[in-house]
């Protein structure tokens, strides 16, 4: 895909917050989100670590932790978080500077370019989820009863990787990063709002995603909170599709986890 770009997360994010600014919004960070302020069923805004803050409209976008929010009004996200990962080698002078992105379907796997090395990530057979309702706020040190920190993953895919890489077998792998993703049973997003909870709108369930789409999801929330004609059919990603179901449950846990597993993309 040699004309596919690459994002870094942490540059985008700044610069959507500084449009953000440009246009009026007030940013404030360090400050906690603990409940909701519901009336006879409609939200009237968020209880903070700094107070309450009053709004006609919330929107729900906080990734694996967003369905802890939800929780506490009675809505189950339909959605787990879900072990993503990949590892990364030592700079090569193999690799080319403008090294293209590379999607692998076939080996269940994608490779790009990072500061002379390699990405490598695999899809493995069986991918892991957690409670959605025992997230701490900090990922530090979290397990997900896998101790071997992810090398099985890599020897899973190693004879299918290695007919585009041959190089693996000496590659200098120097690092294994691993992180939450939400996923939803069908591997489609949860966008919009929620029925039975007037004022509340949901930007979840991005699978692996969130980055890619971030700006389309962005304006499709934007236009539902201002009551405007829709850019998009949000249909397809209404979040009561999957009707009441047990977020804690393994079997609808391992559903969304199967979600992961059978990706082809990147």
């Amino acid at each position: 895909m040699p004309e596919d770009a690459v994002i870094d997360p942490y540059v985008l994010t700044h610069g959507y917050a500084r449009a953000a600014r440009s246009r009026g919004a007030t940013i404030r960070t360090g400050v906690a989100v603990t409940g909701l302020l519901v009336h006879h069923g409609t939200v009237r805004g968020v209880r903070t670590s700094d107070g309450d803050i009053r709004a006609r409209r919330v929107v729900d976008a906080g990734g694996a932790w967003g369905g802890l929010l939800a929780r506490e009004a009675g809505i189950h996200l339909p959605m787990a978080p879900v072990r993503s990962h990949y590892w990364v080698t030592a700079p090569d002078s193999g690799f080319p500077h403008e090294m293209p992105y590379a999607v692998l379907p076939d080996a269940r796997a994608y490779v790009r370019g990072e500061l002379g090395g390699l990405i490598i990530g695999v899809r493995e057979s069986a991918s892991l989820s957690v409670d959605p309702l025992t997230i701490p706020a900090d990922l530090t040190g979290v397990s997900f009863g896998d101790e071997t920190e992810g090398w099985q993953i890599l020897m899973e895919g190693r004879e299918r990787l290695r007919a585009f890489y041959p190089g693996l077998d000496e590659a200098r792998l120097t690092k294994f990063i691993t992180g939450l993703s939400t996923y939803t049973p069908d591997g489609d997003f949860l966008l919009g709002s929620v029925p039975g909870l007037e004022g509340y709108l949901v930007a979840a369930g991005c699978c692996g995603a969130g980055i890619a789409a971030s700006g389309g999801i962005g304006l499709a929330i934007a236009e539902l909170v201002r009551g405007l004609p829709l850019s998009f059919d949000l249909d397809a990603f209404r979040v009561d599709r999957f009707g009441r179901v047990d977020v804690q449950s393994e079997e609808f846990r391992a559903r969304c986890a199967a979600a992961r597993s059978v990706k082809v993309s990147g």
